[in-house]
């Protein structure tokens, strides 16, 4: 069923996790993306969230990054060409201006702040 809070803990057999560790991870979803982030009203079993997720990550190297005004159709929607240009950062560097940790919401300006 994909990531969640189940299959993202996973560690390799020296107990160090494999996700945010060994293999970095970048997640970048919208504000609005109401797909990624169900109600907390819905039952555990189908409720999905993208902060729960980045939170059950436990190795320190992880990015997140919240997409002011964006749905679930980043790729088609405004925020795109600032979506490819992260990723392609991501994919070449680990790092999204410069930064290979925390987690950020990003304005329509473009800037960033740290999420609590």
């Amino acid at each position: 069923m994909g990531w969640n809070d189940e299959t993202v803990p996973h560690e390799n057999p020296t107990g160090t996790p494999v996700l945010g560790d060994r293999v970095p991870v970048l997640i970048v979803y919208g504000e609005l993306d109401t797909q990624a982030n169900s109600p907390s009203s819905l039952p555990a079993v189908i409720r999905f969230s993208v902060p729960a997720l980045y939170e059950a990550i436990k190795g320190p190297k992880k990015l997140m990054f919240c997409f002011a005004g964006s749905g679930h159709s980043m790729v088609w929607e405004r925020s795109a060409e600032a979506l490819q240009h992260m990723s392609k950062q991501w994919l070449q560097h680990a790092k999204v201006e410069g930064l290979t940790s925390g987690s950020y919401f990003r304005d329509p300006d473009g800037v960033l702040t740290p999420l609590p």
